[in-house]
């Protein structure tokens, strides 16, 4: 059905969605990459660093959540997938030390010269890394996958 382009909720479930459309999310996340593309390596690190810190900080209610969506989700999903969306301390502070490592490479991934020729008197052509974009990530049961991103 989905395939036919019948809307059924969400991509993945019967379950009537509560939020915006995905056309919607899809025209808001174009929007936010070229806000994001634009900023500063300097802005752009200090954003990352201070979501590394923020999960740090709201650490135990983090940990509340999850513990609350794993009790909702027991008897629906096995054991094994259970495990997989278990946060822990030690999971959470993993993934604060993959964002400050983003961080710290910002500077480093965007706007560097690849390649620069002189193709006519007072004209250069550079190469260079820019952002690609907004991507959709489907994390199926690992919350723990957004550094690896």
């Amino acid at each position: 059905d989905i395939v036919a382009g019948k809307n059924i909720g969400t991509f993945f479930s019967l379950n009537p969605s509560t939020g915006p459309s995905v056309e919607t999310q899809a025209h808001m996340c174009r929007l936010g990459g070229r806000a994001l593309a634009a900023l500063l390596a300097e802005t752009r690190a200090a954003v990352i660093t201070d979501l590394a810190e923020l999960l740090v900080k709201e650490r135990d209610a983090v940990l509340n959540a999850n513990t609350l969506d794993l009790e909702a989700a027991k008897g629906t999903l096995s054991e094994h997938n259970l495990a997989r969306l278990q946060l822990t301390r030690d999971k959470l502070e993993t993934l604060a030390s993959g964002l400050r490592l983003i961080a710290e490479s910002a500077h480093q991934t965007t706007n560097q010269v690849l390649r620069r020729m002189l193709i006519a008197e007072d004209m250069v052509l550079e190469q260079r890394t820019v952002p690609i974009g907004v991507l959709m990530v489907i994390f199926e049961s690992r919350p723990d996958a957004l550094p690896q991103v």
